[in-house]
């Protein structure tokens, strides 16, 4: 990525200036910067997983109550929260939702001031960004209650990086949906977004349709017969059957879907043997991975692909295979009306850096809440300097905080044009 260079208007500290967008960070949001960043990096510093955030949600509940909302917490899956902000004036219930969790990732910062107090958890994705902004904007437009037309839900919500069985097969959002979050009152429209290190500060991707792809995930059980190393033909190996299938199933996008098709099959695990008997071929080997696709088609096209790979490497080697495939979630879809709202809201404060060309392989259980009502997620840019982009999920993952202050302003444009009277 090129070095980023964006000019803030309205921050005091101008060490954090750079510059080829010119910005124009709203003023409340530059006299709050402070508590921000401190809030994120109070959430960086103190992760907790999916369906474990407990002390997470307690931090937003009371920060929420602080600013004289009625908050409601433990909305299922566990761990959301619910803060309503009513307006002095009658009109629309929109929505503005953030996720609490951290990724099982241990961080390897190890100069990082506010790095993971917690080993083996760290917030690589922004979801402590997107706390901290929203946060910040509830600050912000409380102190415009009277002058509201409608109210504003604060969604905090539990599990997007991970489902669970028995917690939440699909994830938060799909959980918090079903306790009824969207209703009492009625959300008419939501609005979300994402800190996006592939993007410069600045740059604020939004588009109307697609803009992230489906989530599935497949698990692939393969069970051989085990055996000596020395005799492998008294047995039927299945660290062998699988490998031949990883190569096979490479062919599933660049064989099987159209070119012009968007769509990724990633084989990211697997598990077979005993690394302290190197002498012995295991009787079982897993595999699992993901899928991304922005169409049922595809997703359709791929678990029938899986599916006969499958057969074919019980036939090719004698081993028995089943196949897991769950839909998790669906594709990212921003309606047009709001898609417009929130362009016009991010011109007014990036008025050159706004992006429509941002469409992504990756994921977001915000799908969820846009399939059941109309709304917008969008892109807020991070990346720092340099061509070395840290990638989302890494262990290395951080981004440049100067995104704080421009996601924050988008949202406090956003309600100021739909919701105070000019």
């Amino acid at each position: 990525m090129a070095s980023c260079k964006c000019h803030l208007h309205g921050v005091a500290d101008e060490s954090l200036v750079r510059g080829s967008y010119d910005v124009s960070i709203r003023p409340e949001v530059a006299q709050i910067r402070d508590s921000i960043v401190e809030m994120r990096r109070h959430f960086h510093a103190n992760p907790e997983l999916s369906f474990f955030e407990k002390k997470t949600a307690e931090f937003a509940a009371a920060r929420l109550r602080e600013c004289g909302m009625e908050v409601e917490e433990g909305i299922k899956p566990g761990y959301g929260v619910v803060g309503v902000l009513e307006g002095g004036k009658p009109g629309p219930c929109i929505a503005l939702r953030a996720d609490l969790d951290a990724l099982p990732i241990q961080e390897v910062n190890q100069t990082l001031s506010f790095r993971s107090k917690n080993d083996g958890v760290m917030h690589a994705c922004g979801h402590d960004g997107h706390m901290a902004i929203l946060l910040g904007v509830a600050q912000i437009v409380s102190q415009w209650q009277h002058s509201l037309r409608g109210s504003i839900k604060f969604i905090f919500q539990p599990a997007e990086e991970n489902a669970h069985p028995t917690l939440g097969p699909y994830g938060g959002a799909h959980e918090m949906i079903a306790a009824g979050v969207l209703s009492t009152p009625t959300v008419q429209q939501i609005f979300g977004l994402h800190i996006w290190n592939y993007l410069p500060v600045g740059a604020v991707g939004v588009k109307a349709g697609p803009l992230m792809a489906s989530c599935d995930t497949f698990r692939i059980h393969c069970k051989g017969r085990g055996g000596h190393g020395s005799a492998p033909h008294g047995s039927v190996d299945p660290i062998l059957a699988c490998t031949t299938l990883v190569g096979n199933i490479q062919s599933i996008v660049s064989r099987s879907h159209d070119p012009m098709v968007h769509a990724v099959v990633s084989v990211c695990s697997f598990q077979s043997g005993d690394p302290t008997a190197p002498n012995v071929i295991p009787e079982t080997a897993e595999l699992s991975g993901t899928v991304r696709t922005f169409s049922k088609h595809a997703q359709d096209l791929t678990e029938e692909r899986l599916l006969a790979l499958c057969r074919g490497i019980e036939a090719s080697f004698g081993a028995e295979l089943r196949l897991e495939y769950l839909r998790e979630s669906p594709c990212v879809i921003n309606a047009p009306e709001p898609a417009g709202l929130v362009e016009k809201a991010a011109q007014k404060v990036s008025a050159t850096g706004v992006i429509a060309d941002c469409m992504t392989m990756a994921s977001e259980d915000m799908s969820f809440f846009l399939n059941a009502v109309p709304g917008c997620f969008f892109l807020i840019g991070s990346g720092g300097e340099g061509d070395q982009v840290l990638g989302h999920h890494t262990e290395d993952f951080d981004f440049h905080e100067d995104a704080l202050l421009v996601g924050a302003s988008v949202f406090v444009q956003l309600v100021e044009d739909l919701m105070v009277e000019s």
